[in-house]
């Protein structure tokens, strides 16, 4: 379902993505960050900040990765899909870098985010090993998230035209 929902608006350029790691307190190092993710009912309670995000001013499909078990340190960090357009999910200016203003670096903070079970990603214990990972390939910051949803699109016949399904 995932897939089948952002990959090929994420493709066809009608929504835009981004892969949050970073936080504003945890500098360089990915095991510390804060954003906690609380198991509830049909899903994950989602608070945090996020920081230094290339594309944050304007992705709506926002690949994040959240402590589920504090203390743990990797082994309790998972990845999500958060979707920027629902409740919870709220924007912070862009920075304003000198010439580099447009690749729309800058954060988000998690208020009480909703996500539902099916936008599990990646499981705490796996997460952090899978992103470190990809971070070795080019660009993969900026693609881990459509490269994850990809499978879908893989399957649609050449020159297919991608569009989400009907609601």
């Amino acid at each position: 379902m995932l897939r089948r929902a952002n990959v090929p608006d994420l493709i066809a350029g009608r929504r835009l993505g981004c892969t949050a790691l970073t936080e504003p307190g945890a500098e360089s190092d990915f095991a510390a960050i804060e954003t906690r993710a609380t198991r509830c009912d049909s899903g994950w309670l989602i608070h945090g900040a996020k920081a230094w995000i290339t594309n944050a001013s304007d992705a709506d499909v926002v690949i994040l990765y959240a402590q589920t078990d504090p203390g743990s340190g990797s082994r309790g960090i998972a990845c999500f899909v958060i979707d920027g357009r629902r409740d919870g999910f709220v924007r912070e200016p862009a920075y304003a870098l000198g010439g580099q203003h447009t690749i729309g670096a800058g954060g988000f903070r998690l208020e009480g985010y909703r996500a539902r079970d099916e936008e599990l990603l990646q499981l705490a214990g796996k997460a952090f090993k899978a992103a470190l990972i990809s971070s070795k390939e080019p660009c993969a910051v900026n693609s881990r998230g459509v490269a994850a949803l990809t499978g879908w699109a893989r399957s649609q016949p050449l020159g297919a035209e991608l569009s989400a399904p009907a609601a």
